[in-house]
């Protein structure tokens, strides 16, 4: 991001990678806001167009949902990021970036759609076992 000339994508992306990491070790709504505001505050200082703020609003929906949400809700949180960041990637012109994007979108849409799936056939199953 930062040869594509876009200091914000990358500042974005480094604070993504600083709070996935994180993640790991503390799952707290105070560190989602920290990492947040941090996201904020740096976007909008560096930021030299509205465009530019995609990727804080990407990392920023990824931060929530990485801290704070679980199972069908943290997919479509991750999801919402994804589509900020494939919008930035296209506007910055980054192949790569619009690549990895479309499939992390693709990957979680395919997700979502199992954990459902899955969710439905237990809940048959369960109905079938209260029948016996």
């Amino acid at each position: 991001m930062v040869l594509l000339g876009s200091i914000v994508s990358a500042l974005s992306a480094l604070l993504s990678a600083i709070r996935t990491t994180t993640s790991i070790y503390i799952s707290s709504s105070k560190a989602a806001v920290l990492f947040i505001i941090l996201g904020l505050c740096s976007g909008f200082y560096l930021a030299d167009s509205i465009w530019d703020l995609w990727a804080v609003l990407g990392m920023s929906f990824g931060t929530y949902a990485v801290f704070v949400l679980k199972g069908i809700q943290m997919r479509i949180g991750f999801l919402l990021g994804a589509m900020c960041w494939l919008i930035n990637n296209i506007l910055v012109g980054s192949i790569g970036g619009v690549l990895l994007e479309a499939t992390l979108i693709t990957v979680n849409v395919t997700t979502i759609i199992r954990i459902l799936r899955d969710n439905r056939l237990a809940v048959e199953l369960k109905d079938k076992a209260v029948e016996l």
